[in-house]
């Protein structure tokens, strides 16, 4: 609750608006926008996971952000081996085991930011497209349905938000990216 009243705020005070007088509609798979034709162009995308959440907004364009707190994930080559395209399932077995927990979940950010970014949510198969698998590699959207030219459009961004955590975001249009941390003060 307390991560969706903040982004009532922050979008409050992009808007001009007390954060009490917007008003949400939801796109066919759910996926929230603010009301009005004012409001409309400003577009959001909140993760949030163990007390940390990270916000995304953009002008006039899709946007995801995925965040995830490193931790032991026992079935993790099975979700690969059953959610993960082709080449990332091969991509994910050729790294060394030591590698394998970071590269599960810099696949999984990445893919979970590009879903919620289309606003198709899980209705999306993640085999899919594609985007980078090992840790040490830059985020990056490859193919979209094998089309790799598709996939170009798509800006995809590895985030280290704190330490034990890693993210993604994910936009269609080129935007110039820009990085905020809010200590809990008035914005």
């Amino acid at each position: 609750m307390a991560a969706r009243g903040i982004l009532r705020v922050i979008l409050g005070g992009y808007v001009g608006a007390s954060p009490d007088q917007l008003t949400f509609s939801y796109g066919p798979r759910g996926k929230p926008f603010l009301a009005g034709t004012a409001t409309g162009l400003l577009r959001f995308n909140l993760a949030h996971s163990q007390g940390l959440a990270l916000y995304a907004f953009a002008l006039d364009g899709n946007i995801g952000i995925d965040m995830e707190a490193l931790r032991p994930v026992p079935d993790a080559e099975q979700i690969v081996d059953r959610f993960m395209s082709p080449s990332e399932r091969a991509e994910f077995h050729s790294l060394p085991g030591d590698q394998k927990p970071r590269a599960f979940f810099h696949c999984w950010t990445q893919k979970e930011a590009f879903i919620k970014a289309v606003g198709d949510g899980l209705s999306l198969p993640l085999d899919r497209f594609d985007v980078r698998v090992a840790p040490d590699k830059p985020a990056g959207l490859l193919r979209i349905d094998g089309d790799s030219e598709s996939a170009r459009h798509w800006l995809m961004q590895s985030l280290y938000p704190a330490p034990g955590f890693l993210g993604a975001l994910a936009c269609d249009r080129p935007h110039a990216l820009a990085l905020w941390e809010w200590n809990g003060s008035e914005p």
